[in-house]
């Protein structure tokens, strides 16, 4: 179902975010001040939802109502997953669905302030960032609430990435444990790292061996979601097979991306010029990415697992607009503003047009919680 009001009213919302984290990204000192107050205005929207936002706050809200009666013999699952079993607990002590929403959502946004501000450490900016990652993650963190907080848990995680410092490498992985005890999927943050950390020696060696890392991996996920977890194929019937299928991976999915991947192979050396030790762990991810992209198609478990490699093109964006930036100016800004926009366009139609076999997932129209 599409409404008009609700998509003017998530544009204006996000505009409004890029336009205080644009003063942030120029303040380049330590003052969280614009950070703060760019946040806010998406945060408020997650937050002051109404339960009808989002198909899965019905199931949801049934994991809260089944606390009282967890068992022993439920250990095993409660354990896989602590902090997403501890959320239901206190969401249930807390007063409920209402709760479960405040918690989540504040999480949520409490993740991306931290990476944000270790982005802005790097002098990445983080306003035109922050459009496309709304438009990817955060619109469907409103259905797959904890799956999309595990993965914003892991963008803390991947920031740290672009340091080989002791103190970075403890961060990273603090933050994919955090991430791995909300939702499962986070264990590729395990490969992630191996895949993506700095490259000192034998560049053509190394590279070899993540490539083939990158296709082992693949492989053993395909095996693995196929083999073990029902769950995961079941996405390929009912109301998210139209859902699942339209995001879908294979050669249309690299199709839709050609045109950003020439631009970055084009600028490829300028952009490891102005940007150093960030470019390559971002865009070996990329390489990752469009492998996963591969078997989206035919294994649509493996596109919850993808939107963790799909992190690498946000990024790559920024730093692409960073380089272009210094060549053309504000034009250039302008354009990927738009392509934000354009992209937060495409993913709302997905959601609520295409998704759900035609009946939508929930975001649309927005209501207030009442």
């Amino acid at each position: 179902m599409w409404d008009w009001g609700t998509y003017f009213l998530f544009v204006f919302v996000v505009l409004i975010s890029f336009i205080f984290l644009r003063k942030y990204d120029k303040e380049r000192g330590s003052n969280i001040y614009w950070l703060v107050i760019g946040l806010i205005p998406t945060y408020m929207l997650m937050v002051l939802r109404g339960r009808t936002v989002g198909i899965d706050l019905d199931a949801y809200e049934e994991h809260i109502l089944d606390v009282p009666y967890i068992s022993f013999s439920d250990m095993p699952i409660l354990l896989s997953e602590p902090i997403s079993e501890f959320i239901y607990w206190l969401s249930y002590i807390l007063g409920g669905l209402r709760s479960f929403i405040f918690i989540t959502s504040t999480l949520h946004y409490l993740f991306l302030f931290i990476s944000f501000k270790e982005l802005h450490k790097r002098k990445i900016e983080v306003g035109v960032f922050f459009i496309f990652y709304y438009a990817v993650v955060v619109t469907r963190s409103y259905n797959i609430v904890l799956n999309c907080l595990a993965i914003t848990c892991s963008l803390c995680a991947y920031v740290n990435l672009l340091s080989e410092t002791k103190q970075s490498k403890m961060k990273y992985w603090f933050f994919s444990i955090v991430a791995l005890c909300i939702h499962n999927t986070a264990l590729i943050n395990i490969p992630i790292y191996f895949i993506c950390k700095p490259i000192k020696n034998n560049i053509k060696k190394s590279i070899l061996f993540r490539m083939l890392l990158m296709v082992l991996v693949t492989l053993f996920c395909v095996t693995i979601l196929t083999t073990y977890i029902d769950t995961f194929t079941d996405l390929s019937s009912g109301q998210y097979s139209k859902y699942e299928s339209l995001g879908k991976a294979g050669w249309g999915i690299i199709l839709s991306k050609l045109p950003f991947i020439l631009l970055v192979l084009c600028f490829r050396k300028q952009m490891q010029l102005d940007t150093h030790s960030i470019f390559m762990p971002f865009l070996l991810l990329l390489i990752f990415d469009i492998i996963f992209a591969q078997v989206r198609y035919v294994y649509p478990g493996i596109e919850r697992i993808s939107m963790y490699t799909n992190i690498s093109s946000l990024i790559l964006i920024n730093l692409l607009l960073f380089t272009l930036y210094k060549k053309i100016g504000n034009v250039i800004l302008l354009l990927f503003v738009l392509w934000g926009c354009g992209s937060l366009t495409y993913w709302l139609y997905l959601y609520n047009v295409v998704g759900g076999d035609g009946q939508g997932v929930g975001l649309m129209p927005y209501h207030l919680w009442s």
